[in-house]
């Protein structure tokens, strides 16, 4: 029922996607610095050792729901350990729990960041994208249309 913030920062195999990404969550974590240290935060992450340092930085601020996380740089979604389905639950109930914040900071070449802006009618000032939103950039790939050679 008290206000908080919630925050997605990406770590694994976003680094292969995003060279800046490291700097990318610097400038989110300075964002998150400047909210009302009174709030909590609910930690939005695919990383483990993210959530770690979060809670070593933040103490008892920090929320995360008990999901699959990654120790690695493979991608949860890689893991042979990771149940596809449940993997899917946890990030939709992650994303829908963070559109009850009062504010959102999150990393816009990330699709999970990007929804979560769009998904919820975010005063300008309670929204905190940092880059672009990876929704704005054309995906030509989508439209391509497999040739077959007659052999």
């Amino acid at each position: 029922g008290r206000p908080f913030v919630a925050v997605h920062l990406r770590g694994s195999d976003k680094i292969k996607e995003d060279a800046a990404l490291n700097a990318t969550n610097a400038e989110i974590l300075a964002a998150l610095d400047a909210v009302d240290p009174s709030w909590p935060i609910f930690l939005l992450t695919d990383d483990a050792h993210y959530l770690a340092r979060m809670k070593a930085r933040y103490g008892g601020r920090i929320v995360a729901t008990d999901c699959q996380r990654t120790e690695t740089e493979e991608g949860v979604h890689y893991l042979s350990t990771v149940d596809p389905v449940q993997a899917g639950r946890e990030i939709m109930i992650d994303t829908y729990l963070a559109l009850r914040a009062n504010r959102f900071i999150g990393n816009g070449l990330s699709n999970v960041s990007a929804m979560i802006a769009v998904l919820k009618d975010w005063p300008a000032e309670n929204l905190t994208l940092i880059g672009r939103s990876l929704l704005m950039d054309r995906n030509l790939h989508l439209y391509e249309v497999p040739t077959f050679s007659k052999a």
